[in-house]
């Protein structure tokens, strides 16, 4: 957007609420620019010099006012005029202004919000960790500190976290670089973190029909998260974000967008007999746009929210069951397992799960195969619905555990 900046114009113009930073160029000044965010908003400069695109921080608004940034805008032409590049000329003066937080704001505002909503969930939360380096000069931060701090998160949480920590501090660094307002990047040359091997815990016969043994005294919507999983493959977060409006109740299909899936692509799920009544006996007793929905004093809870509900309800249950390794995403590998047993293909058994190979076959589908599988996967479930009819038929008479 380039408009003819004013005080009252830039005074009146709302901090972001929401998505990507807002930036506003200068009509009578070329190439000083406003950027406003979340929290502030900042003068810069944009320029390129000898190839290379900069953009210099002039000032935060209102302490720099805008006949101030001009001001210095001018100042900065003239010293490109004369073939000086103002960034190396000033790097050492302004290095103490290039905060760690200012810059993870910066990368937030540029990056992160066109991100997946998975990753900007994983951001958002890892972010809140990085609090020890929030006031220091990113300069500052060396390889020991980034170290340490890794080992902690591994030693405290887990490899996985670590790693996830690892990777969020290495994107900083590398857009503080292409940035200006750093040289060098600690992370990339601090501890190695070995990932975990996979795991391939999956339920036995036994433990599944203890599983639903317990669904009876299981809460909503756990209580019917469980058999949906077990009969559809779906992962939780794209079961708790799936709508009424995403169901062909007539063709008996689920169709997920990508915006809820994993691999951001679209998914379609087929309906077997128990997951159709399921479906419907809760929308028989719910006025809420979600199948699994949440409420408290008749509002729907975020999803924050809603996993903290459904996770407590699963630590009862592994209390019930004493199965004290119970999750839901070994569910996954339970009916994957099953699929084997019963010769389903692996092409198919992606397809349902949506995994990433699947994930990357439907892109090469979607140009040379039109083909959609429909029919085996319709086929693969219901043959996955009557093995597990078959596995706990001797503890409980029915997948369906809603009234």
């Amino acid at each position: 957007m380039t408009t003819k900046l004013t005080n009252m114009l830039i005074k009146k113009e709302p901090l972001i609420k929401k998505g990507k930073a807002k930036t506003i160029h200068d009509e009578d000044v070329t190439n000083l620019l406003i950027r406003i965010s979340k929290t502030k908003k900042v003068f810069y400069y944009r320029y390129r010099f000898e190839g290379k695109s900069r953009k210099d921080k002039i000032g935060e608004y209102p302490y720099t006012s805008l006949k101030d940034a001009r001001k210095e805008a001018m100042k900065i032409r003239l010293k490109l005029e004369d073939g000086i590049d103002p960034h190396q000329e000033e790097k050492v003066e302004e290095k103490t202004e290039y905060k760690f937080s200012d810059v993870v704001d910066s990368y937030f505002d540029d990056h992160v919000s066109d991100l997946s909503k998975a990753s900007v969930e994983l951001y958002t939360h890892t972010r809140k960790n990085l609090t020890q380096f929030e006031h220091q000069n990113i300069d500052e931060i060396d390889l020991v500190q980034i170290s340490k701090f890794l080992k902690k998160r591994k030693k405290d949480v887990s490899a996985y976290d670590a790693i996830n920590h690892k990777t969020l501090l290495s994107s900083i660094f590398r857009y503080a670089i292409q940035m200006g307002y750093t040289k060098y990047n600690p992370v990339r040359d601090s501890i190695q973190i070995e990932k975990p091997k996979p795991k391939s815990r999956y339920y036995t016969d036994e433990e599944i029909q203890t599983i639903f043994s317990k669904l009876e005294k299981t809460k909503q919507p756990l209580a019917d998260i469980i058999p949906f999983i077990f009969l559809t493959g779906k992962r939780i977060g794209e079961t708790l974000d799936l709508k009424y409006e995403m169901v062909d109740f007539e063709k008996r299909w689920i169709h997920l967008p990508s915006e809820i899936t994993k691999n951001r692509t679209e998914d379609q799920v087929y309906m077997t007999d128990t997951v159709l009544d399921l479906i419907r006996n809760r929308q028989k007793n719910s006025d809420s746009e979600y199948i699994f929905s949440i409420t408290k004093d008749g509002k729907e809870k975020s999803n924050r929210h809603k996993y903290k509900c459904v996770y407590h309800q699963v630590k009862v249950l592994r209390e019930h069951s004493e199965i004290d390794d119970f999750n839901l995403h070994d569910i996954r590998r339970t009916i994957t397992r099953l699929f084997s047993i019963m010769g389903v293909q692996q092409n198919i058994k992606d397809y349902i799960l949506n995994n990433a190979s699947a994930s990357s076959h439907s892109r090469i589908r979607e140009t040379y195969d039109v083909y959609t599988y429909n029919q085996e996967k319709k086929e693969a479930l219901e043959k996955l619905e009557s093995k597990l009819e078959e596995i706990i038929s001797k503890k409980s008479p029915s997948l369906v555990t809603s009234e």
